[in-house]
């Protein structure tokens, strides 16, 4: 598995103290949310995916010492993560799902990561109406549902 991210590889692989995810997790949406929230320039899918893995591995750490019979590997759960935040993010769960596959190759998993991303999409519909980028438009004021 090549995800081309050092970090993120490392974490979903274990070579990381779940002490040092959380740092990362919450320093990349504190880093996320300061740039576009000034209006900076840079994308969200390699946050959301970043944001998601370390969230998933941080769970599967836990998971996995309270019941280590029971559970897969904590970067299982990263993988799973990574699908999630992006199919919540952008609402679109079969392309989340596709991307996580062409990262990396993992299509074992597929049953969990299509439970994970549909679970995520339709939460993220109910808390809000926007997506990740109707939240960027429409911010620049245009009414998105009109322009459909």
């Amino acid at each position: 598995m090549g995800l081309g991210y050092p970090a993120l590889e490392a974490a979903i692989r274990g070579r990381y103290a779940i002490g040092l995810v959380l740092v990362l997790l919450v320093a990349k949406m504190l880093a996320t949310s300061l740039t576009r929230g000034i209006g900076g320039s840079g994308g969200v899918f390699a946050p959301t995916l970043f944001i998601g893995a370390m969230a998933g591995v941080a769970f599967g750490d836990i998971a996995h010492h309270l019941l280590p019979d029971a559970t897969a590997s904590a970067g299982s759960y990263g993988l799973i993560g990574m699908g999630a935040a992006l199919g919540a993010a952008t609402r679109a769960p079969i392309t989340a799902v596709t991307i996580v596959f062409e990262l990396t190759g993992e299509y074992p998993r597929i049953l969990p990561l299509l439970a994970a991303v549909t679970m995520a999409t339709l939460t993220a519909r109910l808390l809000s109406k926007d997506t990740i980028c109707t939240r960027t438009v429409s911010r620049d004021d245009t009414d998105v549902e009109r322009a459909h």
